[in-house]
């Protein structure tokens, strides 16, 4: 039973270590690094989006890859899924979105620049949210909650408007097996309640030409955030809480 998540706050690594400069170079070999393992990346968001965690059944998972301070430079990839067992009372960062927590588990394992990320779900788009405009006819887009996020990212020399991003359906791949319900923790912060959500399952074991043939979008992070609907997003709502992607390099 899921019931008690609490997010990371990227505070404490960011003190412990000097801004990193990124080069043209180090850009060069990340989107090389990105190309030659899509399939890896894709594949294990894949893995994770079987695991997400959605009150409403939203299921996501992400990866990314990142050049890693801890490991001599060389790129490496994290993965993760979303959270969100119940209805909450959000300040904006605390949605906990696969895009959000594989950014936050690259950054916390010593990634300093992300070359390359990819977002699955068999989702198209969000809902009825009004005030999030995300929507494709492929594969399912950023919350504005995660653009925000990137633009950030970009900001701190983490990403820069180069960095690759891939959608991806893979409707194709899974599905919900009713007879098969998790149990979470639902309702509201002041009615919590128990609920049953079906498993998300892959239909089979996956493979190099099925990972091919699933529907994408891909382009760059800074063709992404300029797109007509999300050109000119709000601000991302933070309450009193400072979000813990809001960093600061000491010095």
């Amino acid at each position: 039973m899921v019931e008690k998540f609490k997010p990371i706050d990227l505070e404490q690594p960011f003190r412990l270590r000097k801004k990193p400069e990124i080069t043209s170079e180090i850009r060069e070999r990340g989107r090389i690094e990105y190309t030659k393992r899509l399939n890896e990346l894709v594949l294990k968001a894949i893995l994770k989006h079987i695991e997400g965690v959605s009150y409403r059944g939203m299921r996501v998972g992400s990866s990314v890859i990142a050049a890693n301070a801890d490991a001599n430079g060389e790129f490496q990839v994290e993965s993760a899924h979303n959270f969100k067992p119940r209805r909450l009372r959000q300040y904006g960062w605390d949605k906990l979105c696969a895009e959000n927590n594989a950014c936050t588990a690259a950054i916390l394992d010593g990634g300093e620049y992300i070359s390359g990320l990819v977002v699955v779900s068999n989702h198209q788009n969000l809902g009825t949210d009004p005030e999030d405009a995300t929507h494709s006819e492929k594969a399912l887009h950023s919350c504005q909650n995660c653009r925000n996020l990137y633009r950030e990212l970009i900001g701190q020399g983490i990403m820069s408007e180069e960095t690759m991003i891939r959608f991806v359906n893979d409707e194709s791949l899974v599905y919900e097996d009713a007879g098969d319900p998790e149990t979470i923790i639902a309702g509201s912060d002041t009615d919590p309640r128990t609920m049953g959500i079906s498993k998300l399952k892959l239909k089979k074991e996956i493979t190099e030409s099925d990972i091919d043939a699933l529907p994408y979008e891909e382009m760059t992070i800074g063709e992404f955030l300029h797109l007509p609907d999300y050109k000119n997003d709000k601000p991302a709502k933070t309450g009193k809480i400072q979000p813990p992607y809001t960093l600061q390099w000491p010095g």
